[in-house]
């Protein structure tokens, strides 16, 4: 446990935490996660696809079947985005009031500042487009955040303290069951390979992370 007097620089540095696990695990998926993914479906592909060459037949025919399904993988325009932005906060605020009894009126102001650094992030990646997002809204959330760098920051950090952080997990869940759902089909066709991949993937991460924290401990 931590001093509380060491409670603010905690509070800033932890948008750090979140921001090494994904972009040392892009390296680690790179140079680690896909050669060993590489290696497994060499070594396991002759054994398991066995089971997967007598439905050659039925993914054919899935295949044309999905080839007369319509996509729905169009990107949304800058105004749906922001309407999608303030569904999922307000989602988030219900979820704020009824799991930690904070009232929306009080949590609305930390909402706007989220949705304000989430939109600003969009904004950014219309100009520089191939940087990751995760890294764009973890630098302006650190910025923001941390104590001292810009002139109003003890009340930015004491307004987005009073929205909690898991009431945004039930949102972000539903959307990536929409998501599996919307490309289950693809699923489908992929069997068990994807399962290697996101271990391998997930592994990767998993191993760069506890690599770093060790490193400084």
């Amino acid at each position: 446990r931590q001093p509380p007097e060491r409670a603010p620089g905690g509070a800033a540095l932890a948008p750090a935490a979140n921001l090494l696990p994904p972009v040392v695990g892009v390296y680690f998926t790179l140079f680690i996660s896909l050669p060993t993914t590489i290696w497994l479906y060499g070594k396991l592909e002759p054994v398991l696809g066995r089971f997967s060459r007598a439905k050659a037949d039925e993914t054919v025919a899935a295949d044309a079947t999905a080839d007369e399904t319509p996509a729905h993988g169009s990107k949304l325009g800058f105004g749906d985005r922001l309407t999608a932005y303030a569904v999922c906060g307000l989602f988030a605020l219900v979820g704020n009031q009824f799991g930690y009894k904070v009232p929306i009126l009080d949590a609305l102001p930390g909402m706007l500042i989220i949705l304000a650094l989430v939109v600003l992030t969009d904004l950014l990646l219309r100009v520089i487009p191939k940087l990751p997002a995760v890294f764009v809204l973890s630098v302006l959330a650190m910025t923001a955040g941390c104590p001292g760098v810009l002139p109003y920051s003890e009340q930015i950090i004491a307004l987005v303290g009073k929205v909690n952080f898991l009431p945004f997990t039930t949102v972000i869940l539903a959307m990536a069951g929409l998501s599996i759902l919307k490309d289950l089909p693809a699923f489908r066709k992929l069997g068990w390979k994807i399962v290697v991949v996101s271990l391998a993937a997930n592994a990767g991460t998993f191993l760069g992370a506890t690599m770093i924290a060790e490193f400084f401990h």
